[in-house]
């Protein structure tokens, strides 16, 4: 099944980024854990999560693009958020 995912181009249709350094993610970081609609986020909980880790997660795929979904950050910060993710585009050339 594998060798089918990895010739098979995909489009990922839900994916987050997130650096803890630069925004406070109150799901994330808070404590304790505030619930959250997805379920126990614990797993993903107070470490960032950057376009790194994501590549490395979907190495044995091939995923040729993303849409990316924002984090949850209060609308007073979120345009940061997109001025960040603008960034690592331009440095990385993903999502």
């Amino acid at each position: 099944m594998s060798d089918v995912r990895s010739r098979v181009a995909m489009i990922d249709a839900h994916m987050h980024v997130w650096d803890l350094d630069r925004h406070y993610h109150a799901w994330l970081q808070d404590e304790p854990l505030p619930a959250h609609p997805s379920g126990d986020v614990s797993p993903i909980a107070h470490r960032s999560y950057l376009i790194d880790d994501y590549l490395s997660d979907i190495a044995d795929r091939n995923v040729v693009g993303a849409v990316y979904v924002e984090c949850g950050l209060p609308d007073s910060v979120r345009i940061s958020e997109t001025d960040w993710l603008q960034s690592v585009i331009k440095t990385r050339g993903w999502p």
